[in-house]
């Protein structure tokens, strides 16, 4: 009689609970526990910017299954030299930070990034503080010597992407010859755990929700993202963006003639800004393009690289 009246079933993540036959659906305690340290994870303002993103070029010259910055969407655009110039100062007097990535895109296709090497060393004295150089690779044998020796000159940390297909003894040979020493990233994938056993990139996806509707709340999107409160601060042109998936979705309207439209609280002026407290409190909230990142439906890996053919399903749900 007692389990007419009153019965508890658990199917996954949910626990049902049936009283009386009215039925009530709950949460796991171990998804709850999840769900709240997300969500402290991702709003508590930190003492520091954990990594700031540098967009030395926007577009690329490989070809990438999903690129979550869209690179392979872009037209040829750099960061201006002097424009960045200002710009890295400009952080490096409101803020500390973790680590300073240039990045895109790819990097080495800008004819200027030994000037971006010093600028970010000479921004960020501190020895502590990595500069990396985020590449695929692919034009590191095309690199001369006063290109490593700027390497050396300015701690700069050179960490490719291991892509399936590339002779990466050579090129380890090569850059070991000038006295440096290639790191890798563990997760090749979008997601921490999407690792293959060679250490090589694999394709995820990171799907966007074209009309704002997705499975959850822009709240829950940001606090389950990875990129969420300054683990992706994306520096362009004055402007520091939470992520690179607003820093770049211009070039996904553009391609694809959409309207995903960034709005003024989707960024923040680093020129308007009082001080790095500011900051930091922007970082550790949602902002309103949230709602277009489908993050219940991203692919931390597909177990394989994947070439993009530039078909909009590659970014959407």
């Amino acid at each position: 009689m007692l389990e007419k009246l009153f019965s508890i079933t658990d199917v996954g993540i949910i626990r049902t609970v049936r009283i009386l036959g009215m039925k009530f659906e709950f949460l796991t305690s171990i998804e709850f526990a999840k769900n709240v340290f997300r969500t402290i994870r991702a709003t508590t303002p930190l003492d520091y910017l954990p990594k700031l993103y540098i967009l030395v070029a926007e577009h690329c010259n490989d070809n990438c299954y999903g690129c979550v910055a869209f690179s392979t969407l872009a037209k040829e655009e750099f960061y201006d030299i002097k424009t960045f110039e200002q710009d890295i100062n400009r952080m490096s007097e409101l803020t500390s930070v973790g680590e300073v990535t240039l990045a895109g895109g790819e990097p080495l296709l800008n004819p200027n990034i030994i000037s971006f090497f010093e600028l970010s060393r000479r921004a960020f004295p501190d020895p502590n503080i990595k500069i990396v150089l985020f590449t695929n690779g692919l034009l590191l044998l095309k690199q001369k010597a006063p290109f490593f020796k700027a390497v050396l000159d300015n701690n700069i940390t050179v960490f490719p992407t291991k892509y399936p297909d590339m002779d990466w003894n050579k090129i380890e040979q090569y850059v070991g010859s000038f006295g440096v020493t290639l790191q890798y990233f563990t997760d090749m994938g979008f997601q921490s755990g999407a690792v293959s056993n060679k250490n090589e990139r694999v394709s995820g996806k990171y799907p966007l929700h074209l009309d704002g509707k997705c499975s959850l709340t822009p709240f829950d999107s940001y606090s389950r993202c990875g990129l969420s409160n300054g683990a992706c601060g994306v520096m362009r042109n004055g402007k520091l963006y939470p992520c690179t998936v607003i820093a770049g979705i211009r070039h996904f309207n553009s391609h694809f003639n959409q309207n995903l439209p960034v709005t003024s609280h989707d960024y923040i002026d680093i020129y308007k800004v009082a001080n790095c407290k500011e900051i930091l409190e922007y970082m550790a909230k949602p902002h309103p393009f949230c709602k277009y990142c489908d993050v219940a439906g991203r692919i931390a890996s597909f177990g394989e690289y994947r070439k993009t053919t530039r078909s909009i399903s590659e970014w959407t749900t």
